[in-house]
C-alpha cells in the first residue's frame, strides 16, 4: 500500500512536469512562429521600398523624393 502510494505520487509528478513542459515548449513554439513572420514582415516592406526607389530611379526620379517617399537613406539609393 505505501509502494502504491509512493508511486502514484512519483506519476503525478512525472505528469506534471511532462504538462508543464509541453505548456512551455508550446508557447515557445508560438512566439518562434510570431517573431519569424513578424521579420518576415518587415523584411518585405523593406525590399518593396527597394524596389520602389529603384523604379523610381529608373524613371529619373531625383534622389530627394525618392528619400521623402521610401524613406531610405540617400546612401542607399545611389546605391541602387
Amino acid at each position: 500500500e505505501k509502494e502504491r502510494y509512493k508511486y502514484e505520487i512519483d506519476r503525478h509528478a512525472y505528469e506534471t512536469v511532462i504538462g508543464v513542459y509541453e505548456t512551455y515548449h508550446e508557447k515557445g513554439r508560438q512566439e518562434g512562429r510570431e517573431q519569424g513572420m513578424e521579420q518576415g514582415k518587415k523584411q518585405g516592406i523593406e525590399q518593396g521600398k527597394l524596389e520602389t526607389a529603384r523604379a523610381m530611379k529608373q524613371n529619373g526620379e531625383s534622389v530627394e523624393l525618392i528619400q521623402k517617399y521610401t524613406g531610405l537613406s540617400i546612401d542607399v539609393i545611389n546605391r541602387l
